[in-house]
């Protein structure tokens, strides 16, 4: 014996039934709807006696049939509608609308008490079962609202006694319906604010709808919490008892709402996106405050959610949308759930071609029941329908891919999948006992990273992660480990500019002779405040282009440009370094001429060609699309969602190369098409055959391979066959991968064996032959393998990645694709490895040219061709910034840590020092022009450095020494403008981008070395000594216009601060620059020492002070302790109240470096360091041939490593 169960599908429709009191009426709709034990109740409008009238059904559980109809017709010449129905043990209400007597178009409420058996009314409510309302001709009433409790019931609804629509609620007795209290709300003056919907619970009750109290364009939501016993607005709720959401600046409305223990919940719509779209709030009982919001824009029109329902397992949703078309709107009902809101199922109902909405909803046990009506008689009739609620979820989701990515000396990348929507956690530590916690995040989805910084170098961490569905199912992981790097090596700070980094030579160019002088432009992908993380995690080639996913979702493209196929806003046929397109990709397919991207949310993203309609935006064209655009829904409805991977295929038999079929499969298992061959908008393939697919593959000529969830390979022409074995009797299964080229095709099967099948000119099936095969072949001599990729048609070879990292390839190799560090014509029909790479985790074959991914994704290799023969170009699909075919594995330069150079025009007249500041609009340029003594010129350019215009010739406006000293604060430009007449040094300011100079007041002893200006507030100067090389600042704090002094003491015999080439500033939370927690960093220009100011001491008196030089002995009375090696003094008055110790940090290097140009960039904003802020210096190597290289710090200067070198000679600037 057995017993079954049957499982409901959840959403699933039970049954539909329908009413149509007139056959011919337009305006019959089932408003509102109740159930108990007994039956659902139905309330709306019915014309079948002519004027609109009340309705009210009473329908059976089981199959929706009728019980009883009871009609009502308060005014038998005007239209009267019933809006609202509430039910308890003793009867049903009903609310509405009744035209005053004589008067259609001046409302009075009313508000029925009927029988549940057989609708009649109860005669001891009101009067004979009716409580009326009383209207004038200027007092419109409306009851749009009720509920009921056992104290009352409570009807909510509009007034216009203020001579505007109001908030009107009443409550009445639930016995004889006389009235308990009215409470009304009268937002602002203007003529509509209505209140749509009531809820009660045993702490009050609570009402929503609009209010237009920012305008009479600018409706927003509202909810008011009001005490049951009298309705006075309850004060703790809100403000002052009303919570208000405006999501835009135009029409965003509440129309329902529903009360659990957790929260009261509100369902209407907003205008954000710039249409309406379905907006559900949840928020707290006690105050009102959000706890969630969650928004649905099935379409790009007006879609409305209309009504809400709420129990144990989740909030039920009605409503419209218009996915089929903007004058086809159908009914749509979705669950979500309780604790964060997001979507559990949706479900549509489309009755007919022109316009169904769900007007109300209900849920009881067992069952969901909405209420609308719908046009299939061609005339609107009501439709209620009964769907399933499904079983509540009880399981957790199921964790897969866990694994540590992006791995540095301090942070790690943890990622992970799961089966269905989840959030995240991970827990790590040093034990499996953990330790520490990654909180679980509000956002959901089935991709999960979390990034783990402040890590310890070289160490072995434990993790786990754990995912807890919509439902509060948690799943958890077993254990995991990872080990951090012992470099230290980072990022480089913002501080190297927006638009790249900026280098000026006088003399070599990594050792090679430049005569006047080099300019070189350097642009950093390491550490943008929008891409902190830049290794990649996944690549795809082309054919001449390449593209890649970084761990924040960030797309990178490189190669040839022809149709805008790089994506990058930038036409032509032209190789473009690489650029930064898109964010939150989680799939890539790179084709011919157009490539294709899949984000987080499921939507399919195309650029470049679409001559035959591959980007799937409804049309053809022989344009260029240089951006990416979203991909369209099928028959151009809304737009393609669900997806999960794409794939796209050329047609190199075609007139132009750039026809393509785009490929796109679903989560659902499905595939779907569009493109040559196809529609311009998505279709799906094959219906009831391509199902259940977990993964599709194509690349040229229109082959196609499909992997079923069952290990199963299908193919198609016209129409789906499946793969045969090697017999030809029976099915190739257990696949687990597929990769399809234009001419052959790879299968690797769950034990790690590779087959292969097709064309094999080349040895590209890898059996030892060059015979071709119409069944599949085992490749011979791998196993353990773990990735396949078969390359494009043009050329014939084949990739496959073991499980020890390890990369092996096989077939055609004319230039260099297999990576043996040869090229030949020869076939190479057995796999051999790939020289020199390890720990790879990724693999690509591309058109004669292949890609590698280590495992930690900071590092891509590439060879094989790398230019196809295009005019203009500047790198190839390589990447590593030629285009020099290689036949051994090269970096792809610039989408990790590094900065490319570039050369760019030098402004005219220079021949020595070079220096930008970065004002809007564009780079400004000083340069000098030789000599001792020789004028500074301004350049300015608006274009990158690549053109420059002379703002001001030399002498004009500023007149600086060789050393060029300058600094930038905000908007404000401050230079050494030498001396005036009396032979003293000035300061000059601008505060218009180098247009006009204003000189300081004070003149200035000695000379000057340099400039550093923080905030608007102090500018500091560095100085040598008048009597010899002994260091003085002088500051000043009234913008740049006085200069009093502060002189650094000591001897350079007693190594103290000398010659001060380099001055930087570093504050530690408030204070000026006599106060700071941390100090200065200076760089000794004589020593070639960095000394740091450490302490700062307060002295009642300074009784050693040397009369008219303020220098104090160490360690004396009242001054600081030898061991500080300096002091010195700023004070207003005889006492050196203020002093300053300085000390040498003894700082170590990675070679010897000359500080004689020398500039410094923070990991994050002054005047904020932390203890582990990232120092960063630009410096030269005192060996010929001089590059300047960068350094950096993370112990505040006292330890420096080499971090890149620039590739530039520095003796003059950078």
């Amino acid at each position: 014996d057995y017993t079954f169960t049957t499982l409901e599908i959840p959403g699933s429709l039970n049954w539909t039934q329908t009413s149509n009191p007139l056959n011919s009426a337009n305006t019959e709709r089932a408003q509102a709807i109740a159930v108990d034990s007994t039956g659902i109740y139905v309330a709306g409008s019915d014309k079948s006696a002519g004027a609109g009238r009340w309705r009210v059904e009473k329908r059976n559980v089981s199959d929706g049939s009728i019980v009883w109809t009871i009609t009502s017709d308060p005014h038998s010449t005007c239209n009267d509608i019933s809006y609202a129905i509430a039910v308890d043990s003793t009867g049903i209400y009903v609310a509405g609308q009744a035209n005053a007597a004589g008067a259609c178009g001046y409302y009075r409420w009313r508000v029925e008490k009927r029988s549940l058996t057989d609708g009649s009314l109860i005669t001891s409510f009101g009067t004979n079962g009716i409580v009326d309302g009383v209207a004038s001709g200027s007092d419109a009433r409306s009851a749009t609202a009720i509920a009921v409790d056992s104290t009352g019931i409570y009807v909510a609804g509009y007034d216009a006694v203020p001579g505007n629509y109001q908030w009107r609620i009443e409550k009445l007795n639930p016995t004889n319906g006389s009235s308990i209290w009215v409470q009304t709300s009268n937002p602002s003056s203007q003529t509509a604010e209505y209140a749509y919907a009531i809820v009660v619970d045993s702490t009050g009750f609570y009402v929503a709808g609009s209010d237009l109290s920012l305008g009479s364009s600018n409706a927003q939501w509202r909810v008011e919490k009001r005490n049951l016993t009298d309705g006075n607005l309850i004060t703790s709720f809100g403000t002052n008892g009303v919570a208000t959401s405006n999501p835009s600046s135009s029409s965003d409305v509440s129309y329902t709402i529903t009360v659990d223990s957790t929260g009261f919940y509100v369902a209407g719509y907003d205008s954000s996106p710039g249409n309406y779209q379905w907006r559900v709030e949840k928020r707290s009982l006690t105050d009102g405050s959000q706890i969630w919001v969650q928004t649905s824009n099935p379409s790009s029109q007006n879609d409305l959610a209309y009504a809400i329902a709420v129990d144990s397992t989740g909030i039920y949703v009605a409503g419209s949308d218009r996915t089929v078309g903007s004058s086809n709107l159908q009914w749509r009902v979705e669950k979500r759930s309780l604790i964060t809101g997001v979507l559990i199922y949706g479900v549509t109902s489309n009755p007919s071609s022109t316009n169904d909405e769900a007007l109300a909803i209900t849920v009881d046990s067992s069952a969901i029941y909405a209420a609308g009506y719908d046009n299939v008689p061609g005339n609107e009739q009501w439709r209620i329908e009964k769907r399933a609620k499904g079983m509540a979820d009880t399981s957790a989701p199921l964790i897969s891919g866990v694994a540590a990515k992006n791995i540095t000396f301090d942070s790690a990348a943890i990622v992970w999948n799961t089966d269905e929507t989840a959030n995240s956690q991970v827990d790590y530590g040093l034990t499996t006992s953990y330790g520490t916690t990654f909180s679980y995040t509000s956002t959901y989805g089935t991709f999960h990273v979390s990034i783990l910084n402040g890590l310890s170098p070289n160490t072995t961490y434990n993790f786990r992660v754990k995912s807890k569905d919509p439902n509060n199912n948690e799943a958890t992981s077993g254990n995991y480990t990872f080990t951090t790097s012992a470099t230290t090596l980072g990022t480089i700070g913002d501080r190297l500019g927006t638009n790249g980094v900026y280098a000026w030579s006088e003399g070599s160019i990594y050792g090679v002779s430049t005569t006047p002088v080099a300019c070189k432009k350097g642009t950093t992908y390491a550490g943008t405040a929008g891409d902190p993380y830049p290794s990649v995690t996944n690549i795809n080639a082309g054919r001449a282009h390449s593209l890649a996913i970084k761990t924040t979702g960030k797309v990178e493209a490189w190669g040839s440009n022809s149709w805008g196929k790089l994506g990058t806003g930038a036409g032509g046929a032209a190789y473009t370094s690489i650029s930064t397109l898109m964010s939150n990709t989680i799939a890539l397919a790179a084709g011919y001429d157009n490539s294709l991207a899949v984000k987080s949310d499921g939507t399919v993203w195309a650029w470049g060609a679409n001559s035959a309609g591959q980007l799937g935006i409804g049309t053809s064209d022989n344009n260029t699309h240089i951006t990416p655009v979203q991909v369209l829904g099928p028959g151009g409805v809304g737009y393609l969602t669900g997806a999960t991977a794409v794939a796209v295929s050329y047609f190199s038999s075609a007139a132009s190369y750039s026809n393509a079929t785009s490929f796109a499969l679903k989560s659902d298992g499905t595939v779907w098409v569009w493109g040559y061959g196809y529609s311009t908008t998505p279709v799906q393939l094959s219906q009831g055959v391509l199902s259940d697919i977990v993964a599709i593959s194509a690349k040229t000529s229109g082959l196609t391979l499909a992997l079923k969830s069952d290990g199963t390979v299908w193919t198609w022409g016209t129409y789906p066959v499946q793969v045969q074995d090697s017999s030809g009797t029976g099915y190739l299964n257990d696949v687990i991968a597929i990769s399809a080229s234009g001419n052959h095709s790879l299968a690797l099967k769950s034990d790690g064996t590779v087959w292969a099948w097709g064309t094999n000119t080349y040895g590209q099936l890898g059996d030892g032959t060059t015979t071709a095969r119409t069944l599949p072949v085992q490749v011979s001599g791998l196993s353990s393998v773990k990735a396949i990729s078969a390359g494009f048609v043009s050329y014939f070879h084949s990739l496959a990645l073991k499980s020890d990292g390890t990369v092996w390839a096989w077939g055609q190799n004319n230039y260099g694709q297999l990576g043996n560090g040869t090229t030949d014509s020869s076939a190479h029909s057995t796999p051999a490895q790939v020289p020199g790479l390890s720990g790879i985790s990724v693999i690509a074959a591309g058109d004669a040219n292949s890609f590698a991914l280590e495992q930690s994704g900071n590092v891509v290799w590439a060879w094989g061709f790398n230019n196809n023969g295009e005019a203009n170009y500047s790198g190839g699909p390589l990447g590593d910034g030629t285009t020099i075919n290689r036949s051994s594995p090269v970096q792809v330069s610039g989408i990790y840590s590094g900065v490319s150079w570039t050369d760019i025009p030098c402004p005219a007249n220079t021949k020595h020092l070079f220096k930008t500041m970065a004002p809007q609009p564009g780079l400004l340029a000083f340069v000098n022009a030789g000599g001792s003594s020789a004028l500074v010129y301004l350049y300015r350019s608006t274009d990158d450095g690549q053109n420059w215009t002379l703002e001001h010739t030399g002498g004009d406006q500023v007149n600086i020494p060789q050393r060029n000293i300058i600094t930038q604060v905000g908007d404000q430009i401050y230079a050494y403008c030498g001396k005036n007449p009396s032979g003293y040094n000035q300061i000059c300011r601008s505060s218009d981008d180098g247009q006009t100079w204003t000189q300081s007041v004070t003149p200035i002893t000695g000379s000057f070395c340099s400039l550093y200006a923080h905030t608007n507030v102090v500018l500091v100067g560095t100085c040598f000594g008048s009597g010899g090389p002994v260091g003085k600042i002088t500051l000043s704090a009234d913008f740049g216009s006085t200069w009093p002094e502060v002189y650094w003491m000591g001897s350079n015999s007693q190594s103290e601060v000398g010659n001060m080439y380099g001055f930087e500033y570093v504050e530690s939370g408030a204070g000026d620059v006599i106060s700071p927690t941390f100090g200065y960093i200076a760089f000794d220009g004589s020593t070639r020492k960095i000394w740091k100011r450490v302490t700062r001491y307060t002295y009642p008196t300074c009784t050693n002070t040397s009369t008219g030089t303020n220098r104090l002995s160490k360690g004396a009375a009242g001054c600081p302790p030898a061991a500080a090696q300096l002091c010195g003094t700023y004070s207003t008055d005889a006492n050196c109240e203020f002093m300053v110790a300085w000390k040498d940090i003894a700082a170590t290097f990675p070679f010897t470096a000359t500080f004689g140009s020398m500039s410094v960039f923070y990991g994050n904003d002054i005047p904020a360091p932390s203890p582990t802020d990232i120092l960063y210096a630009v410096v030269q190597d005192s060996v010929s041939p001089y590059i300047a290289k960068v350094i950096k710090s993370t112990d505040y200067g006292s330890t420096w490593t080499l971090h890149f070198d620039t590739g530039v000679n520095n003796r003059k600037g950078f």
